[in-house]
């Protein structure tokens, strides 16, 4: 990947992390955690040199326990609004732990340089988003959340506003020019939910990897589905790093969790996951446009494995990259070339708040 476009993204990642720093210190200790994700291709360059299809995500998350001693005005605000989703009952060990956070994603087509509809591929597209969820152990490994998501497809986005301007502005790259043909605006509402299991004491692994596996489902608009994963982790590896794919299902695990690699080793966390999903609905390709309606169609099984690493920088903050491999999710016709594969990368910055 080029040098400076990696630094630009860092740099952004960064300073977006920067003021909740600040902001965390007058707040009670109830705020947990905060986490700022960047997703874009750029960030996963090899062979697969693109920059279409789900081309960029901005994705921000804060964490708050539900503890009634906690009197903060971020910590009643969370705990209000985490009372909207309430699907954790039972016997917990403690009681969940409630999220909230916005983001926004970019969809184009394979060459952004066309200003006419390209009907044989996927349409422009923008979604914006706010989310509230609640995250809790369940005892046994097992790890349990689910989230709430509202947002706005279409113009309302801003997609085309920011994409222009990174590509103009930062990265110096090719003018996108196909917005005028973006999806038409839509209000959107999805329930997501993800269960993960984890095996930490397994006889065949050395003492410092685990396997975890994750169930996960979303339903509503913009997208339905359903889909299954595994994944191996090496050093912390009672971290819950669920199945995040296009903002949904970030995994937000604040806890303290000890590493199991030795030596020098004892800051890193690496980890490889693969997930086949089946896709109901997918609106970012069966959306109506501003243009002609798109020929291609959502592909029903879509494949993803993940490579990534966290390196804890220091007693409170975590830097995460993630490298994601997905099979093509759309059919195009017949007669239209095309990858069948999209590589994207994800950067992390979190921050544990609480420690």
């Amino acid at each position: 990947m080029n040098a400076s476009r990696c630094a630009a993204a860092l740099s952004l990642v960064m300073s977006m992390a920067a003021w909740p720093q600040h902001a965390a210190a007058g707040e009670d200790a109830c705020l947990q955690g905060l986490l700022f994700s960047i997703e874009n291709d750029y960030l996963g360059r090899g062979r697969f040199n693109t920059d279409r299809w789900y081309t960029n995500g901005l994705h921000a998350a804060w964490s708050y326990r539900r503890d009634e001693a906690c009197t903060g005005p971020g910590t009643r605000a969370a705990r209000a609004l985490g009372n909207v989703v309430t699907p954790l009952g039972g016997d917990l060990p403690d009681a969940p732990d409630i999220y909230f956070g916005f983001g926004q994603n970019i969809y184009t087509p394979q060459d952004i340089t066309i200003a006419e509809p390209q009907p044989d591929d996927r349409p422009w597209a923008g979604y914006l988003y706010g989310v509230v969820g609640s995250a809790a152990e369940r005892g046994g490994g097992r790890h349990e959340a689910v989230e709430l998501k509202l947002g706005l497809v279409g113009p309302a986005s801003q997609a085309a506003g920011l994409q222009r301007w990174f590509h103009d502005k930062v990265i110096h790259d090719d003018e996108p020019r196909g917005w005028p043909n973006q999806l038409r605006p839509r209000l959107a509402a999805q329930l997501n939910y993800t269960f993960t299991q984890r095996w930490t004491d397994i006889g065949l692994l050395p003492d410092w990897a685990g396997v975890h596996g994750h169930l996960r489902a979303s339903l509503g608009r913009p997208r339905t589905l359903a889909a299954l994963g595994l994944t191996l982790v090496a050093g912390e590896k009672e971290r819950v790093f669920g199945a995040p794919d296009e903002g949904d299902h970030l995994g937000l695990d604040f806890r303290e969790h000890a590493n199991h690699l030795p030596g020098l080793l004892h800051r890193l966390t690496v980890y490889a996951q693969a997930q086949v999903a089946g896709v109901a609905y997918n609106q970012f390709i069966s959306g109506t446009s501003f243009g002609p309606q798109s020929e291609v169609k959502p592909r029903r099984a879509v494949v993803m494995t993940t490579l990534g690493f966290s390196w804890r920088t220091g007693g409170t903050s975590r830097l995460e990259y993630r490298v994601k491999w997905r099979s093509r999710d759309f059919e195009p016709p017949a007669d239209a070339p095309t990858d069948r594969v999209q590589r994207y990368g994800e950067l992390r910055w979190v921050v544990d708040t609480s420690r």
